[in-house]
């Protein structure tokens, strides 16, 4: 994984209007696990890409979908019964045109049954449907109400994003 980041870091992205990276593995708090059971620090893997190391890619949006758990709690769920703070996610990377997706929170496990991953499912589809017409941030404002639905007796579970974007992000066909 390291490597191929790298590779994209080299990589003349000129013709593109944004920077897309998909991963599904395993993961802990921050890090996601390589075929060979190395945890890979999240941010590691988005600093290759960024203004300065690839220049090609400086202003425009890198996109991170991450299906992997963050830890190994599970989320509660409760009924909503008044008004409650909400308390902020810190960001996990400081550099400016970055976007990150994750199938849970930190400090979480991620969903994944007999179907796949919720997570993967909801995404694709919400991008499918909603992409050309919908901001990725509503867009995975969506994901996010959808992950909440899954009737689950004993868990919750919600998606997170973290993002430092300049912009709204829409997905055009051309």
């Amino acid at each position: 994984m390291v490597t191929v980041m790298k590779d994209q870091g080299k990589a003349d992205h000129s013709d593109s209007d944004c920077f897309v990276c998909c991963i599904m593995s395993h993961g802990t708090m921050g890090k996601v696990y390589s075929s060979d059971d190395v945890g890979i620090d999240i941010c590691e893997l988005m600093k290759p890409v960024n203004a300065k190391k690839c220049p090609s890619l400086k202003g425009k949006p890198k996109l991170f979908f991450i299906q992997a758990c963050q830890g190994e709690k599970s989320q509660g769920r409760e009924g909503l019964d008044g008004e409650h703070d909400a308390k902020p996610v810190p960001f996990i990377c400081h550099e400016a045109d970055f976007f990150l997706g994750l199938a849970t929170v930190p400090g979480y496990v991620a969903r994944r049954d007999q179907d796949g991953a919720p997570y993967v499912h909801h995404l694709a589809k919400m991008l499918a449907d909603f992409g050309p017409t919908h901001d990725l941030s509503a867009i995975m404002a969506m994901v996010c109400g959808k992950m909440n639905d899954i009737n689950d007796d004993k868990f919750g579970w919600i998606s997170s994003n973290h993002s430092t974007l300049r912009k709204k992000v829409v997905f055009n066909a051309k």
